[in-house]
């Protein structure tokens, strides 16, 4: 007997007749996005409860056109950490033909909200992200499907609770740990930790963790005083730098928890005494040529592997949508490269 169609799997055109509507309007009420009527979406969804449309199938609908691009939502390209993933990513784009488009979201998330919402509209073709949002609950819920939606979706270097997307990630905890120990061995017991980054983001969250856990596995008392974070704004980044240090005078070394900070710290110590640097320790994140040159102590990331990785894993969801996996969580080790910027009590 021939196939009658009963068994054959369902697509966004069927949905469409069933409802009576367009494919463009199915794929608006799937993907939460533009203008649709109330009594439209419920004539949609009934028709994907009636002919038992599978995610997967949705997947499939939204992807039949590739436009051969991938988003890449990051906090800023002038970040040295996030141009090097760029960078990294769009040599593994290129490798499969496809192009990338850089959103910056200044680690505010009204914009991260608009370039997830506008890269969903221009139907890239997968999204690796740099979130700002370190819980799915953060997120409202109206925009939730812009990041479990059918679009692929991958975490880099911050991490979002409750969202089943694969991450790649430092092991920010344990390096800080390490590169305060370090700190701590050499007789030093004030020591400064600072960084920037909204309370969302979780990666400054866990170095300030590590910080910590170094003291608790030592025995050694913390004075909490010594622990400053702030919001990021490109503008306030002196002042904060300013008030930290006149506040922590005594301070005899100092942990940087972003290399974006580490120029503008370094231009607040030249307008203090010339013995200030000479007489502490500095430890910063992330390696740059001008900071070896200057033999800084740092902590190293593997950054361009965690955009390969992440570029990777992106392809391999968008080549074969009809996989369902859960999110994969990836661990790269951190490097501490200890130069002559630290030195003994």
């Amino acid at each position: 007997m021939g196939d009658n169609g009963e068994n054959k799997e369902k697509t966004i055109k069927d949905v469409a007749i069933l409802a009576g509507v367009s494919v463009a309007t199915v794929g608006r009420v799937i993907g939460n996005y533009g203008s649709v009527s109330e009594k439209t979406r419920d004539k949609v969804m009934n028709a994907v409860r009636e002919l038992n449309y599978s995610p997967n199938a949705i997947a499939q609908g939204m992807r039949g056109r590739s436009m051969k691009t991938i988003g890449i939502v990051i906090g800023s390209i002038k970040n040295s950490f996030f141009g090097e993933m760029v960078y990294s990513i769009e040599r593994v784009a290129r490798k499969n033909g496809y192009n990338t488009l850089i959103c910056n979201t200044h680690e505010k998330p009204e914009l991260e909200l608009q370039h997830m919402e506008m890269l969903r509209t221009k139907q890239v073709d997968g999204i690796i992200l740099a979130s700002i949002f370190d819980n799915i609950k953060a997120i409202p819920k109206d925009k939730r499907v812009l990041y479990n939606g059918p679009i692929p979706v991958v975490c880099v270097d911050r991490k979002i609770e409750g969202l089943n997307r694969d991450l790649i990630e430092t092991a920010n905890k344990d390096v800080a740990c390490e590169a305060t120990s370090y700190l701590l061995d050499l007789g030093h017991r004030k020591i400064g930790v600072f960084g920037a980054g909204r309370p969302m983001i979780t990666t400054v969250r866990d170095r300030v963790e590590g910080y910590r856990k170094a003291f608790r596995d030592k025995g050694i008392d913390l004075d909490e005083r010594y622990i400053e974070t702030f919001d990021w704004e490109e503008e306030a980044v002196e002042k904060e730098i300013d008030e930290y240090l006149n506040k922590n005078e005594d301070i005899t070394a100092i942990l940087i928890l972003n290399g974006s900070l580490t120029t503008a710290i370094f231009r607040e110590l030249k307008l203090r005494s010339e013995n200030w640097l000479s007489e502490r320790s500095i430890i910063t994140w992330d390696e740059e040529d001008m900071i070896q040159l200057m033999d800084i102590t740092t902590v190293e990331q593997q950054v361009e592997k965690m955009g390969r990785i992440a570029a990777e894993r992106v392809f391999t969801q968008v080549e074969h949508p009809e996989r369902e996996e859960d999110g994969m969580k990836i661990v790269l080790k951190g490097h501490l490269n200890i130069r002559r910027s630290c030195k003994k009590r």
